[in-house]
């Protein structure tokens, strides 16, 4: 496969028109008053059991209640309060954390989305080649599954020409509240056209996904100034835990600690998400959450030159590195721009992560971060360090890695929907180690509820078909993983995948 690196060809890109500034600017007018009234809001984790919302906010001290204007839930058992103007939230926090029914009490943090300004003039997507996506589109080929990444930014400009294809349904608008994520400070956009811009479409550039199915799911939650609200960034998360994405990409930061946004990150976390993010523009050694957040993919910006930006923040969180300077990508008026900040280096580890899942559906995300980290080129110091992580992204070895975790068997003709596969093994196996080890999964990723016994002395598995039979005419996996174990505890050499297909 020939695909095209650097600028591609292409003609004139269609601008916004009078109509279009119009609306951005009503929208622009609508978020500023909105922002006013959010000056002064709390977050409010109650116990377990409590009363929430009205009932338990009125259950609290007069003195509290008295002063709260709004209540915003934004997920079970936490809200927003948000006080009246000019009314200091210390006191209050204090009554509220001695309220017997209150878990935590914290503000409602201030971030903003990490970019810096650019002057325009280098015209070439240096990225993609230093860090070796054409490689990796080579190596991978075809794609085993439609990938979705949840870009939780600004929102996204839908009719861009290299984006439109490459949207999923569904996105959500957290600042108004509403299903239409339009991008009017053109954050998101930029962020969404470093991982999946139309590759090979003959127009503008070329996003990390290359040709392959990996698709954004736009979920706003900064304002036309960059404001982001720490409540509004867990919902977006939350919101993309329900949608089902497999990765999510937080361009976006602060100094300071929210338990609230950790524990929905945690929450993507053990839902099998890879949770990606900016490492920070103050060119510190300091921490910015929600990258220094457990288990985050917290990712610091390269320059041209192979050295660490000079603004990429740097602390023992920072895991891996990516090109963040100069990057040429969507505008959210229809063309196109240069952006510099880690907010446009995380995105090319979100699009990684995207390529990974894509290529090898059966990968975690635990795994799928741990092959970011273990093929990233060592640029700094030997081993992980604070200024590049573990080193600069390199996808071509990540993919390549990935293909060499598992081994594929040739897929058989097409069998009958009563099929029963019979697996041979070299050592018996241990009974209590079937049912995590041998799996079969459906064209739609589900595991399908298959018989297993052992025969042969356990030397060998009988995999029988669900209840009813397979489906006719669809796509199957039958995998064996490295949860199989021996009788004297030995795991598999190495996992096996197995596609099949049913006769119509």
């Amino acid at each position: 496969m020939a695909l095209v690196c650097g600028v591609l060809l292409w003609g004139w890109p269609q601008v916004m028109s009078a109509s279009d500034y119009s609306t951005l600017a009503a929208v622009r007018e609508q978020e500023a008053g909105l922002l006013q009234e959010r000056e002064t809001e709390l977050l409010v984790k109650y116990q377990a059991g409590a009363p929430s919302g009205e009932e338990g906010v009125c259950r609290l001290q007069g003195m509290v209640t008295a002063q709260i204007a709004k209540r915003v839930p934004v997920a079970p058992g936490l809200e927003v309060l948000r006080l009246y103007p000019g009314i200091d939230p210390g006191p209050v926090m204090v009554a509220l954390r001695q309220a017997g029914s209150v878990q935590y009490v914290e503000p409602n943090r201030r971030q903003k989305l990490t970019v810096m300004p650019d002057d325009p003039f280098f015209a070439r997507q240096w990225g993609l080649t230093t860090v070796g996506f054409p490689q990796a589109w080579e190596r991978l080929a075809t794609a085993r599954k439609t990938v979705i990444v949840a870009v939780i930014d600004s929102g996204i400009a839908a009719t861009h020409e290299d984006l439109q294809d490459r949207i999923a349904p569904g996105g959500y608008n957290f600042v108004l509240d509403n299903a239409d994520p339009l991008d009017i400070n053109g954050h998101g956009t930029a962020v969404a056209g470093i991982v999946a811009a139309a590759t090979s479409n003959g127009k503008g550039i070329a996003g990390v996904a290359g040709v392959f199915p990996v698709k954004i799911l736009p979920v706003k939650v900064a304002y036309y100034d960059g404001t982001v609200f720490s409540s509004d960034t867990v919902r977006g998360i939350n919101f993309a835990v329900q949608a089902n994405v497999d990765v999510i990409n937080l361009s976006l930061g602060g100094r300071e600690f929210s338990q609230a946004e950790n524990e929905a990150v945690q929450n993507a976390l053990r839902q099998g998400i890879v949770v990606v993010a900016a490492a920070g523009n103050e060119g510190a050694g300091v921490y910015d959450y929600p990258a220094a957040y457990p288990g985050v993919v917290a990712v610091g910006s390269v320059g041209l030159g192979g050295g660490i930006s000079v603004f990429s923040n740097f602390n023992d969180a920072v895991d891996v590195s990516a090109p963040g300077e100069e990057i040429y990508t969507c505008d959210h008026t229809g063309g196109y721009r240069y952006m510099t900040g880690t907010s446009f280096a995380a995105p090319v580890v979100a699009g990684l992560a995207g390529l990974l899942k894509a290529g090898f559906p059966w990968l975690t995300g635990g795994q799928i971060a741990g092959l970011v980290c273990e093929t990233a080129t060592d640029w700094g110091i030997p081993g992980k360090d604070i200024f590049f992580g573990w080193g600069v992204v390199d996808a071509d070895r990540a993919l390549a890695a990935a293909a060499a975790t598992f081994r594929e068997w040739a897929p058989p003709p097409p069998v009958t929907v009563t099929k029963e596969w019979t697996v041979r093994f070299n050592r018996p196996l241990a009974p209590g180690s079937l049912s995590a080890g041998i799996t079969v999964w459906d064209d739609q990723d589900c595991r399908v509820p298959v018989t297993l016994k052992l025969a042969g002395d356990g030397w060998e598995v009988v995999v029988g078909p669900p209840v009813g039979g397979y489906l006719a005419g669809r796509n199957y996996q039958l995998d064996l993983g490295k949860a199989l174990r021996t009788q004297t505890g030995q795991p598999l050499a190495y996992p096996v995948k197995m596609p099949f297909v049913t006769l119509p």
